[in-house]
């Protein structure tokens, strides 16, 4: 590159600048260790192999069978789970990652989860927090699989064992944006075929979200709501309620307003603890909120989920649209905001819309659900004569009888989503092959 100015030719200083830039480069790589390619992140280590006197595994050898680096690594089967440092609280990580080492240490002995954030550039940073289930990450470790949440690995060092990304809801990512040698994990093999045709997936779908103490125990660990036969001569009405986080499109409205019926609908952020007094202590009363604020703080026991779950059994009926305005998760979510609901016991009225949800009927045979006639896009379709109208459903869930058949059904229903199914399930997608404790 040559610039005029004045007539003289600025060369020398330009030159220069570039020699100082590559002699910069070089010092890094044979110093450090570190891969400063302009242009893309790169995930490295930070020390050399004969630092860390580890024989790291081949690139061929990771995608071979685990028996290898098993041995490698005193017979522990080490899973790296990382995302963006800026991602570290969100709640997909937190489920796919968080949660799920909480169970591996209790029912996976041989596996060994490491948590650590990743910076923009690809390091592993230093990190203390999350109950202190996180230290710093040893440069030297050797991975069996590594696994990042919305996040892809790119040319990552051959400690990092076999490379993953699980997709969860990032619906921008495509074919395009993932190596041919890393492997995908989706929620359904609808995003996977679709998306990312002819690539090796395993489906891994999201547990149910309740509370700590109750996503260790296959049965609830809570007292059940009642649903009683006096509902039907009570003056109250039916209590329906919508809880849910969708400034886009309003709930279902009943075109025939029924006086035996109150229908909610809180469309709030998630953070419940910014709002659960509006619904749960209205009037303020200060030693109510001081039990409410006991269950916020013991994270360890309790928690945001615990407290939606006192939220729900304020309701004799838990309504779950679909949210329309997001036309990739309609077709590709799942039905987590369903099974999340349902294992708290309030029966749950589930809008039946796209071929995930439509599955999970035919795989179930849920009886409480309804179809938005109105917004069904099918006007031939089948399925909008084969299931309730919205008032049609809600009239039908006045029946104590029809809403204690839908609260079994919904506690069955969830055991498949419970923590040891899908974490079982999740690794074995990352290639563990031994034993569970429980």
């Amino acid at each position: 590159m040559v610039v005029r100015w004045s007539g003289k030719l600025l060369f020398f200083p330009i030159a220069y600048a570039a020699v100082s830039v590559i002699g910069i480069t070089a010092y890094l790589h044979s110093k450090l260790d570190v891969d400063v390619t302009f242009g893309a992140p790169h995930l490295f280590a930070r020390k050399t192999q004969n630092e860390c006197k580890t024989n790291y595994p081949s690139a061929a050898s990771t995608n071979e069978t685990s028996s290898s680096l098993e041995l490698s690594t005193a017979n522990k089967y080490h899973i790296l789970c990382t995302t963006y440092h800026t991602r570290w609280k969100w709640g997909s990580y937190q489920i796919r990652c968080r949660d799920l080492k909480g169970w591996a240490d209790r029912c996976a002995p041989n596996v060994e989860l490491h948590l650590h954030p990743l910076t923009k550039g690809g390091r592993m940073t230093e990190r203390v927090g999350l109950g202190g289930i996180v230290d710093g990450e040893d440069s030297c470790q050797v991975y069996n699989a590594s696994v990042g949440i919305k996040w892809v690995f790119d040319d990552p060092h051959p400690r990092f064992g076999k490379q993953f990304v699980d997709v969860v809801d990032d619906y921008d990512c495509k074919k395009r944006h993932v190596p041919s040698n890393i492997e995908l994990i989706t929620q359904n093999a609808y995003h996977a075929t679709d998306v990312f045709p002819y690539r090796k997936y395993h489906v891994v779908e999201h547990w149910y979200n309740s509370y700590p103490d109750d996503m260790m125990s296959e049965e609830p660990v809570f007292e059940l709501p009642t649903v009683s036969e006096a509902d039907v001569t009570s003056n109250a009405p039916l209590k329906l309620a919508t809880v849910w986080t969708n400034d886009h499109w309003p709930c279902p409205n009943m075109t025939e307003p029924r006086m035996d019926v109150d229908y909610q609908c809180i469309d709030e952020n998630y953070l419940i603890g910014d709002w659960h007094w509006k619904y749960l202590n209205p009037t303020n009363n200060s030693e109510l909120e001081e039990q409410f604020m006991t269950i916020l703080n013991n994270t360890e026991h309790l928690g945001h989920g615990r407290l939606y779950y006192e939220l729900f059994w304020t309701f004799d009926v838990l309504v779950i649209p679909v949210k329309r305005q997001n036309v990739p998760k309609l077709k590709y979510g799942n039905v987590q905001r369903a099974v999340s609901q349902m294992r708290s016991g309030v029966p749950v009225l589930l809008e039946v819309y796209e071929e995930v949800v439509e599955d999970f009927m035919e795989k179930y045979n849920y009886t409480c659900a309804f179809v938005d006639r109105e917004h069904w896009d099918e006007n031939n379709d089948p399925n909008k004569e084969k299931y309730w109208s919205f008032d049609q459903a809600v009239k039908a869930m006045i029946s104590p009888a029809l809403r204690r058949q839908c609260q079994e059904e919904g506690l069955r229903i969830a055991k498949d989503f419970s923590p040891s199914q899908i974490a079982r399930k999740q690794l074995r997608a990352l290639g563990y092959n031994g034993d569970f404790a429980c």
